[in-house]
């Protein structure tokens, strides 16, 4: 889906080939398209209104006149696999695409016609937006081993200072803009349980919404940039073993523990092709001491939507003060009715699949599914609900998942 500069337009594909124009204030339908069979992957409309780029699993982009009620002008060929990445240049005159064949591909919007020079004849073009997760720009956020399938989303910020991307294994990471260097830092974001499918900023960059795959989730996450950042920073540090360090051997170790998890998505060995992405390098460029290290915005979780429901029961309470404690994802959600507003209890690593609340109602016990590579090691936390303390972590029990809790009168912290 996508929404028209001028936020006239809201436009979404279908797996049947049709995509569907509403108006993005009343939803009201507009037009209904379908010039193809096959699943629409990917959807854009161009900077300058004008165009709307509709990229398929039949390996075309079909280029359509939103001026003239989205009349199709182009065929694009080239591509040899599923379109999955597009981005407009800030003229609207040129188009970039990434496949999941892992290529990136140049075309005019002038005659449809693929431009043979590739990224080297685009080192110094303005782009628009940058969603393609192969490029020059973006060859820092992929770690060692990393599969061409691992990083399933990326987004820049419109001050061109962060990427923030999405991965196979429920991370949500901000890097450097341009994340240009190999083994550049980052600062990680946890709450997913599952492969996360697509993260974005908003028009203003005030949040980025990242929306997860088996977790059936989508996540607010507050954009800021000043010291308030370091100290989120230092929360996740406390519960999470993976360093941030541009030092090889540690990133290969951190690459390694991933790939043991396995990402929800899979995906082949395969490595994307980066000869003519490092011939691209943009005149003048000088990579400063600092390009390596973590960038100093940060994201803050602000809002969860979404429950599990399709195989949990009894799952939300209330609390002592009236709150409503329930989860979702990896999460331990706390919402407060009155001001609307959520704290979180981020210690698990996989999906929440039970609650039980104290007769106190001021403590709560949850359980999770097994990770990958730790179905022996499944935690329940006993944890304040209040200050989110853990009270107790009990594992070694159990295996694959808990699927009830029960805490007891007599439970004293």
């Amino acid at each position: 889906m996508h929404i028209s500069p001028d936020a006239k337009y809201l436009a979404l594909g279908s797996d049947n080939g049709e995509f569907y124009i509403h108006d993005a204030q009343t939803l009201q339908l507009k037009h209904v398209k379908k010039d193809r069979q096959n699943p629409i992957s990917e959807i854009k409309f161009s900077p300058n209104g004008q165009y709307l780029a509709v990229g398929c699993v039949d390996f075309l982009i079909f280029i359509y006149d939103v001026t003239k009620n989205f009349t199709l002008l182009k065929k694009m060929k080239g591509h040899v696999s599923r379109v999955t990445h597009m981005d407009f240049s800030e003229d609207s005159q040129i188009l970039q695409s990434n496949s999941s064949s892992y290529d990136l591909l140049y075309h005019s919007l002038s005659n449809g016609k693929q431009i043979p020079g590739g990224a080297s004849s685009f080192k110094d073009e303005r782009w628009a937006t940058w969603s393609c997760v192969f490029g020059w720009p973006v060859q820092g956020i992929w770690p060692p081993c990393a599969s061409g399938d691992d990083i399933n989303s990326v987004d820049r910020d419109k001050k061109m200072r962060v990427l923030v991307t999405a991965d196979d294994f429920g991370k949500v990471k901000l890097f450097r803009y341009p994340c240009a260097i190999d083994k550049a830092s980052f600062k990680k974001f946890i709450g997913h349980s599952s492969h996360v499918t697509c993260v974005r900023f908003t028009q203003n960059d005030s949040y980025v919404i990242s929306t997860g795959g088996n977790d059936k989730s989508i996540f607010q996450w507050k954009y800021n940039t000043d010291e308030e950042a370091e100290e989120e920073m230092q929360k996740y540090e406390e519960i999470d073993e993976e360093e941030n360090n541009p030092d090889l051997e540690n990133e290969i170790l951190n690459f390694k523990e991933d790939e043991m998890e396995m990402g929800d998505e899979g995906g082949s060995a395969s490595k994307p092709y980066l000869g003519e992405v490092k011939a691209s390098t943009p005149k003048g460029f000088v990579v400063t001491k600092s390009a390596g290290e973590p960038p100093k915005e940060g994201i803050k979780l602000k809002y969860v939507f979404g429950y599990r429901a399709f195989d949990t029961r009894m799952n939300v309470k209330y609390t002592s003060e009236g709150k409503i404690v329930y989860h979702t994802a990896a999460l331990g959600i706390v919402l407060d009715k009155n001001s609307n507003e959520q704290s979180f209890f981020t210690n698990h690593d996989e999906d929440m699949v039970c609650l039980a609340i104290h007769p106190s109602l001021k403590i709560v016990a949850t359980g999770q599914m097994a990770k990958a590579g730790k179905a022996k090691i499944i935690d329940i936390f006993v944890w304040e609900i209040e200050t989110k303390e853990i009270l107790a972590n009990l594992k070694g029990f159990h295996l694959r998942a808990i699927r009830n809790v029960y805490i007891s009168i007599k439970f004293l912290k």
